[in-house]
């Protein structure tokens, strides 16, 4: 997909605005930025699929996810009676998913066995390579075409509580499963998309 030429269609969204300045009618206006909304392909909700490595058909399983990109923190300096913030590190953020399972239990079975790999039981740390792995998470655009959004290095850090009831007939049993990233560098598949989808307008 030409990134540059989906800004140039979207580009008409300033239009509404401009047209306020040429002393068209509120209902002019009002058209014709309905109109652009009618036509702009918003992005929804469900649009989205998930790879981890090391479980087949995480998809499947996988009913939502949570995550965000690393936060800057900063540390304020204070001159006089003034303050000024100055960026200091830059911090991971979680990955959540809440995930169904099946009948014998292998989502809860595959991660408590991944998790088993980053803290021994005699409270070691294993190397990073041994309990690391990839979660790449897809953004649906069309039928059959998917667009890589975010692929993130995590390891497990939580299985979280799980609630089970006998009157939760029509209910699947599911739970969340908690990922914390590795590092907040940006590894070589995030730096080919950022090349990839960078522009200048």
């Amino acid at each position: 997909m030409d990134i540059l030429g989906s800004i140039g269609n979207y580009a008409g969204s300033a239009l509404a605005t401009a047209v306020y300045g040429t002393g068209v009618s509120d209902r002019v206006v009002g058209k014709i930025t309905s109109r652009m909304l009618m036509k702009m392909l918003f992005s929804q909700g469900w649009q989205w699929a998930v790879e981890i490595d090391g479980l087949p058909g995480a998809d499947f399983f996988c009913r939502d996810i949570t995550y965000s990109d690393f936060s800057i923190e900063s540390d304020p300096l204070q001159i006089g009676a003034g303050e000024i913030n100055v960026p200091s590190r830059r911090v991971t953020g979680p990955l959540t998913m809440t995930v169904r399972d099946s009948v014998d239990g292998l989502v809860a079975r595959w991660f408590d066995g991944a998790k088993s790999k980053v803290v021994n039981l005699d409270g070691t740390v294993n190397y990073q390579w041994e309990y690391s792995f990839n979660v790449r998470i897809y953004h649906l655009l069309l039928p059959g075409v998917t667009l890589l959004e975010k692929e993130l290095t995590v390891f497990p850090s939580q299985r979280g509580d799980i609630t089970i009831a006998r009157d939760a007939v029509a209910q699947f049993h599911s739970f969340p499963l908690t990922f914390t990233q590795v590092s907040t560098f940006i590894n070589e598949n995030e730096r080919s998309l950022l090349d990839k989808f960078s522009y200048s307008l």
